[in-house]
């Protein structure tokens, strides 16, 4: 595979202006930066990636990117439907910068705008991890679910009444020691381009994976979560 300076990384950070929860969600702007630039940013910092662009079929964002000098590629708007798979977009730029730039890219990464709290250091450990482990196919952050939100502990309403979703296996695994723990995603992966094109997925296996807390795991989807992140941050 050659030297971890021959494997290069693409950012990608996926920005459709189309949000149907909030309108120019991925502008929206915390402490000193939007959505969008502090990414850049932070992805900048790590100093892992050969190249960082933004994909989006908004000019108002492509247009932001531009006075922000955040390097941008127009998504065509086939690709920036609400029912469109992330895949046609990292695709798209792919192809884009391969036949354009003559640039080949071992790994592709998602930045997303959302994830006001994923931090340079936690890019770097990812995209170090599957330079290293040349069995990996993609590496994924993660965080534990807390019990309270165990899928064990979900419920249903049937018939106008709440019951357990998983009835049965509950009454097995009634108690937190005896529930196996389960993660969530922590909203950033880096994944093998040839793979990714292939197979048409970003999940791939094996997967390797950089546990993190539920914080930096903090996906911005709603006003509910500006509230909380304006806070916190």
């Amino acid at each position: 595979m050659g030297s971890k300076r021959n494997l290069k990384i693409i950012g990608i950070i996926p920005a459709r202006g189309g949000s149907k929860s909030i309108k120019n969600k991925n502008l929206i702007k915390l402490k000193n930066k939007n959505l969008i630039e502090d990414i850049f940013y932070k992805a900048k910092k790590s100093k892992i990636f050969s190249k960082i662009i933004c994909s989006s079929e908004s000019s108002k964002i492509l247009n932001f990117c531009k006075r922000k000098k955040i390097p941008y590629i127009r998504r065509p708007k086939k690709f920036s439907k609400d029912s469109s798979n992330v895949i046609e977009a990292v695709r798209h730029v792919i192809e884009i910068e391969k036949k354009k730039f003559k640039n080949d890219y071992t790994f592709i990464s998602l930045l997303q705008p959302t994830s006001p709290f994923l931090t340079s250091e936690d890019i770097q450990r990812s995209c170090n991890l599957i330079r290293k482990k040349k069995n990996l196919n993609c590496v994924q952050t993660i965080h534990q679910t807390p019990h309270n939100y165990h899928f064990l502990n979900t419920r249903i309403i049937k018939k106008n009444y709440l019951e357990f979703r998983f009835e049965n296996e509950r009454k097995k695994k009634f108690n937190k020691q005896k529930k196996d723990n389960i993660y969530n995603f922590g909203n950033f992966i880096v994944a093998r381009v040839e793979k990714v094109l292939k197979e048409k997925n970003l999940f791939l296996k094996p997967c390797g994976f950089i546990e993190i807390n539920k914080i930096k795991s903090f996906d911005l989807d709603n006003f509910e979560d500006i509230y909380l992140a304006k806070r916190l941050k």
